[in-house]
């Protein structure tokens, strides 16, 4: 049976985004946030100090990741080692509910009665429950733009999150995109639960071609994607793209020549790109 390290460590609230960096060149498998300080009743995502809580592969370097979190600022770290059956038991706990622009978002909305968007998104392997900076990014933005008629695609698509809520914001047909397995298994069961249908594929057609794409990964492989996606966005259409930590933000802006960025939002150090096909 597979194994896993349930890392957790606490930081300031303007390392996050370094933090989760490390973590990912690590291949942490998710990563959520919670707030660090039990006596600060402040809103979600906005702490003074933040608890980072990592599922780590098996064969990680957990002695060199403390180090390097140390030499960061971390503190209160604390390593469980589970085997598949406890992670999943994890999975299972209540998640808080987090209100996002017009959306509901939470594990249980069933019997919840609210004039808000409900998304009903549990917690799960998949990244993108909505309490990720970069997955709040998105969704605000998403709610600003005009989807009717439009096709959207939602490039590393995590938990589906961002897929389903374009739907649920009046899309025409939404596409959720991703190289796991596990990712696309999950992103199925949301769609089921919040009653939308989605087109979900393991890796870019690059005959299709889409009016918005939003792609909330890594800096690294958005460079890398660059070329497709530009190439299956319609003339016109509008990107978004998000996973960039500030100092990485100008390199991604050079590899998307054909897209002419008119906004930049950041937040706790992420960054959003927005703009549109020359």
């Amino acid at each position: 049976m597979a194994l896993f390290h349930e890392m957790s460590v606490r930081c300031s609230a303007d390392r996050v985004a370094e933090v989760e960096a490390e973590l990912n060149r690590v291949n942490a498998i998710a990563v959520s946030l919670r707030n660090g300080d039990e006596n600060e009743r402040n809103i979600d995502g906005e702490w003074t100090l933040t608890m980072v809580i990592a599922l780590l592969p098996e064969q990680a370097d957990l002695h060199k990741t403390e180090v390097a979190l140390s030499k960061l600022g971390c503190d209160s770290f604390h390593v469980e080692t589970l085997d598949e059956s406890q992670w999943r038991e994890h999975l299972t706990r209540p998640t808080p509910k987090l209100t996002i622009g017009p959306f509901l978002i939470g594990g249980s909305l069933s019997n919840v009665k609210t004039p808000q968007i409900p998304l009903h998104i549990p917690a799960g392997l998949a990244f993108g429950t909505g309490e990720h900076e970069t997955t709040a990014l998105c969704l605000d933005w998403l709610t600003r733009q005009s989807l009717s008629e439009k096709r959207v695609l939602d490039l590393g698509c995590g938990s589906g999150i961002l897929a389903i809520a374009a739907m649920k914001l009046g899309a025409a047909s939404a596409t959720a995109i991703d190289n796991d397995p596990d990712a696309l298994a999950v992103t199925a069961t949301n769609a089921s639960k919040n009653e939308v249908d989605l087109t979900m594929l393991h890796q870019l057609d690059l005959e299709s071609n889409y009016d918005l794409i939003v792609a909330n990964i890594f800096a690294d492989t958005l460079i890398e994607y660059a070329k497709n996606v530009q190439r299956v966005l319609n003339p016109g259409g509008t990107l978004s793209l998000s996973g960039i930590l500030e100092s990485q933000s100008e390199q991604v802006k050079r590899s998307y020549s054909d897209i002419q960025f008119d906004s930049i939002e950041v937040r706790n150090n992420w960054v959003l790109l927005s703009g549109y096909k020359q």
